[in-house]
């Protein structure tokens, strides 16, 4: 973000305060080891190489070309060169894997040529085309049969704001305290962007571009509900360019040179309370960090593993046989996923048992030869169903009686139960 911020204003103060707006706004939590993570870090490279070396005139000044002319950046040709084999190396890591980031990065790259500043125009499918063909071929096992999960969506927005808004206002009191404090920390991001572009407006920057490409990732409500996440996933590939939005307004309010273009006249206000700028920049940031710490931990009761835990999955993973089952009662509740992909089906009961309700009955029926009960699940069942603390003791004790199941790990409160029958204890 910091290189793709200097792409943009420079070295100076403006850069700098867009990336700390970027990581102090950062909430979505996709920022752990994975393939999201590691398909926007690379987006994040492309986006820099290109606005560097790619782009003229710069995403925050005026056109002053001729319409339907492009002028090359003002670099050596054989960097562009360079820059293009790297985006194509980008390009081809990113197709396998995430679904979303490649095509978002081709989306940002098209309207960099819409709006005439890149260079070449046809970069946007140097992107694109291996994602296609990764979508066609080495993703056909898992699009052939369930297409519908692609493109079912489309232009469903009415469900996506369903799932993806009004259908997570679900849970207790803190958990809606907390996803207030999500909804209010986007809408303030996005208010410093449109104040950021105001401000440059009103001092004939005409930041078209930075405006457009800071609202092009909402097209993804248009196509898909991502799960109930794509408004997480509009955030989060939106963010580098309202940050940039509203660093400029930012770098304004600290009355000095609005990067890049002519030098700001100082305010009355600047004029009357000198200190009032960096004052009112810091507030904003530390608010900004302080509503993030708040949204980002407002997981932590279900979503925080501790060793125990780790040690039942992996108990599981250790007895169960190829084909067999493991379950948790929550797939957000439950450290599954991290060995035998593809060997044995890992599954959560609450995808069958909504709410638990008869949830004794509910894991009888599906039946799993091994189930994971560990206490974040429990947690997760208070915050979002107002089950009685103690719900999932009560269910082993259930099942353990009425012999089912026999409990073959136990160790901190974390439990691994085998279907009686279905494997053995260690």
């Amino acid at each position: 973000m910091r290189a793709l911020a200097a792409a943009v204003f420079g070295n100076g103060r403006a850069g700098w305060l867009a990336t700390w707006i970027f990581l102090l706004a950062e909430w979505t939590e996709q920022d752990y080891l994975s393939p999201q993570a590691a398909g926007y870090l690379i987006m994040l490279a492309a986006l820099a190489l290109t606005v560097r070396y790619l782009v003229r005139p710069g995403l925050a000044h005026p056109v002053r070309s001729r319409p339907g002319r492009r002028l090359p950046p003002a670099n050596l040709p054989r960097e562009r060169l360079a820059v293009h084999g790297l985006i194509l190396i980008f390009a081809l890591a990113l197709a396998p894997t995430h679904q979303l980031t490649p095509f978002v990065l081709a989306g940002l790259l098209l309207v960099m040529a819409l709006t005439r500043r890149l260079w070449p125009g046809w970069l946007p499918w140097l992107v694109l085309v291996p994602a296609l063909v990764w979508f066609s071929l080495g993703a056909k096992d898992f699009w052939q049969g369930q297409l519908h999960m692609v493109v079912g969506d489309i232009g469903q927005v009415t469900s996506s704001v369903d799932q993806g808004i009004t259908g997570r206002f679900t849970g207790d009191a803190g958990r809606t305290a907390i996803l207030i404090v999500r909804v209010a920390l986007t809408g303030a991001v996005g208010a410093l962007a449109l104040g950021g572009w105001w401000v440059r407006h009103r001092r004939g920057l005409h930041s078209l571009p930075l405006v457009v490409l800071a609202a092009a990732p909402l097209a993804m409500a248009v196509l898909q509900s991502y799960g109930g996440e794509v408004f997480v996933r509009c955030y989060l590939f939106a963010l580098p360019f309202a940050a940039l939005l509203a660093a400029g307004g930012l770098d304004a309010a600290l009355g000095a040179r609005a990067a890049p273009g002519p030098l700001a006249t100082t305010t009355r206000v600047a004029h009357r309370f000198p200190q009032a700028g960096p004052v009112v920049v810091g507030l904003v940031l530390t608010l900004l960090g302080l509503a993030t710490i708040t949204a980002r931990g407002g997981g932590d009761a279900y979503l925080s593993y501790t060793r125990s835990d780790v040690a039942a999955v992996a108990d599981a993973y250790r007895l169960a046989k190829p084909g067999q089952t493991i379950s948790g009662l929550s797939a957000d509740a439950t450290p599954l996923g991290f060995d035998k992909i593809g060997v044995v089906s890992q599954t959560s009961i609450e995808d069958t048992c909504p709410r638990y309700i008869q949830v004794t009955d509910c894991v009888q029926e599906t039946a799993p030869d091994y189930l994971v009960v560990i206490p974040s699940q429990d947690n997760y069942g208070q915050i979002y169903y107002g089950l009685r603390a103690g719900w999932t003791d009560r269910l082993v004790a259930d099942l353990v009686r009425y012999g089912k199941y026999r409990v073959v790990f136990d160790e901190g409160g974390s439990r691994l139960l085998a279907r009686t029958g279905g494997g053995e204890g260690r």
